[in-house]
């Protein structure tokens, strides 16, 4: 035996190199890759190439075919899903309309405010309101005159009509005498427009079926309320005639003054040729000349008549009346504070009743 091989050094280095290849074998060993695998797998299964591919192939995923069969159940899923959300949504905004709109939790809208009861200078029977909003002077009298044709509930009833102008959130205001006045372009004398208080009344007595307009107006000065209707006599007929509603009547009773002059005429006209008078030439024979009216032009603007004193109830009136007798509107001061202007004297004398109660349950 060599000596150098027996050493006990030869033989430590000898097993440090037989470690040293144990750890390289281990080393190369756990670098793998696919071909290597592939080989193992050939030399340890004796697996050939052809079955390797077919069991890669194994494992690809189903083909489109299977994903199509798939797709109706997806489609109807989906369906479901939609018509689910729809019918939910559908629901919760349901509940939210009736929980904050209709339910008795539900918050209440703030009301519009209305007008309130409007009591008259004397009480009335029912009450109408009549909105004049944005009306010129034609319309406002034609809206007045239409309202004061109503007859109330029963004969000997009256009907308070009351005006309003909307303002802003659609508040109903009552709108007082002067501007009412001003509305309708009633000529009143500045004497007693300066006199006059903003509580007022407008409405209609029920005369046997037949509508008697009237309006109630108060004073804070006598003398000038006074003397200034005095004044405003001279066109109050004339102003009151359309609102008041008795035009026709004054038309019938001029028609009557017409056909009564026309009347005279003939009255006077010859009827033979004997009477008849000398015209240009002696020996005319022409025939009787036709006579027509011609009203004179004041007619077409001032009602014919004038206002006369009178008494109703013990409260001094004055009234005008047509030539004939025909009274169409009439005024009293009830008190030094109250002057009712109207149509009839029935419905003067049932206002001043009225007015009387009241004062006495006072």
């Amino acid at each position: 035996m060599n000596p150098e091989q027996e050493h006990p050094l030869n033989a430590l280095t000898e097993q440090a190199s037989e470690e040293e290849r144990k750890k390289q074998i281990y080393t190369q060993k756990s670098l793998r890759t696919l071909e290597g695998d592939i080989q193992e797998a050939i030399q340890e299964r004796n697996a050939s190439t052809a079955s390797m591919v077919m069991a890669e192939q194994a494992k690809v995923p189903p083909s489109s075919s299977s994903e199509k069969k798939h797709r109706p159940s997806n489609y109807k899923k989906k369906s479901l899903i939609i018509f689910a959300s729809i019918f939910l949504v559908a629901l919760g905004v349901g509940g939210a309309y009736y929980l904050y709109l209709q339910s008795p939790l539900a918050p209440s809208a703030p009301a519009v405010p209305k007008l309130a009861p409007i009591p008259g200078i004397v009480l009335p029977d029912a009450q109408k309101i009549i909105d004049v909003t944005g009306l010129g002077r034609g319309a406002a009298r034609t809206a007045t005159g239409n309202a004061l044709l109503n007859i109330g509930n029963g004969n000997g009833s009256i009907l308070q009509i009351i005006p309003v102008e909307k303002g802003s959130a659609g508040v109903e205001n009552l709108v007082n005498s002067s501007s009412f006045i001003s509305l309708l372009g009633l000529p009143v004398p500045n004497v007693l427009s300066r006199s006059l208080d903003n509580q007022w009344m407008l409405g209609t007595y029920n005369d046997n079926g037949t509508p008697a307009p009237f309006m109630i107006l108060t004073n804070n000065f006598f003398q000038n309320a006074y003397a200034g209707m005095i004044a405003w006599e001279k066109t109050m007929p004339d102003d009151f005639v359309n609102i008041f509603g008795y035009a026709d009547k004054a038309a019938e009773q001029e028609n009557v003054g017409t056909t009564a002059l026309l009347i005279s005429f003939a009255s006077t006209s010859p009827t033979s040729t004997s009477t008849l008078p000398n015209f240009a030439s002696s020996t005319a024979t022409s025939s009787i000349p036709s006579f027509v009216y011609t009203p004179p032009i004041s007619s077409y603007f001032n009602i014919k008549g004038g206002f006369k004193d009178g008494v109703i109830d013990n409260k001094d009136v004055r009234a005008f009346a047509e030539p004939d007798g025909t009274m169409l509107v009439l005024y009293s001061f009830v008190d030094n504070n109250t002057i009712v202007i109207t149509t009839d004297e029935d419905a003067l004398a049932e206002i001043i009743n009225r007015l009387e109660k009241q004062t006495f349950i006072r």
